[in-house]
C-alpha cells in the first residue's frame, strides 16, 4: 500500500475538503469546524503550545488523489487528551486498509505532540465497522448518556478511549462532549 499524506485543511483547499467530507458523511456538515480550525491556527502561529491544542483537520492523499479525512481537537481545553474528528474514507476506497492507516497517523500525531490519551465519539448504528476498527486498535468503549448534551436520538453514542502512556486509560464517565453545540454548528451550514 502506498504512503498516505496528510494535508492540512486551509483556505486553499476548503471547498475540496467540504466536498470530500460530504461524500463520506452525507448527513453531516463540517464547514464550521473547518473554518474554526483555520481561524485558530492563524491566531496561534507564534505560540507553539496553543498551536498544539488548536483543532486541525486533514485531507488524506494516497499520492494520486484525496481519499479520506481526519481531524484532531481537544474537548474542554484538556491539553492531555486528543479527540479524533471527521475521520473517514471515501466509499470507493474502503476495505483496503486505509482506515487503519489513517487511524495510525492520528495516534502517532497525538503521541508526538504530547497527548496522553486519545478519544473519539461515534454511534454504533452508522459506524459498526469503524467500531470494530477502534476496538482492534486497543480502544475501550463506553456508552455516552449525558442527558444535558444528547439532543437527538441516533442510537447509542459511544466514546472510545486509549491511553498513549503506560497508565490505564480513565473512562470519560459522561462528561459533556458538546454534541448539542456540534449539531448547532452543522445546522448553520445546511
Amino acid at each position: 500500500m502506498e504512503k498516505l499524506i496528510s494535508i492540512l485543511i486551509g483556505k486553499n483547499n476548503l471547498d475540496e475538503a467540504v466536498k470530500l467530507q460530504n461524500k463520506i458523511f452525507p448527513r453531516e456538515n463540517g464547514l464550521t469546524n473547518f473554518l474554526e480550525s483555520i481561524e485558530q491556527i492563524d491566531k496561534c502561529k507564534n505560540n507553539q503550545e496553543l498551536l498544539r491544542l488548536a483543532s486541525k483537520y486533514y485531507l488524506v492523499n494516497n499520492g494520486l488523489e484525496n481519499i479520506g479525512i481526519w481531524g484532531i481537537y481537544t474537548v474542554n481545553n484538556n491539553p492531555l487528551e486528543a479527540w479524533l474528528g471527521w475521520f473517514g474514507v471515501l466509499p470507493e476506497y474502503r476495505k483496503n486498509g486505509y482506515g487503519g492507516k489513517i487511524f495510525d497517523i492520528f495516534e502517532n500525531y497525538a503521541k508526538e505532540n504530547g497527548f496522553e490519551t486519545i478519544r473519539l465519539y461515534t454511534d454504533e448504528v452508522d459506524n459498526n465497522k469503524a467500531c470494530r476498527l477502534y476496538e482492534s486498535k486497543g480502544m475501550i468503549k463506553e456508552k455516552y448518556q449525558n442527558p444535558d448534551d444528547v439532543s437527538h436520538e441516533v442510537g447509542d453514542i459511544l466514546i472510545f478511549s486509549k491511553s498513549l502512556t503506560d497508565k490505564k486509560v480513565s473512562k470519560w464517565n459522561n462528561k459533556n462532549i458538546n454534541l448539542k453545540e456540534q449539531e448547532a454548528k452543522q445546522s448553520k451550514n445546511n
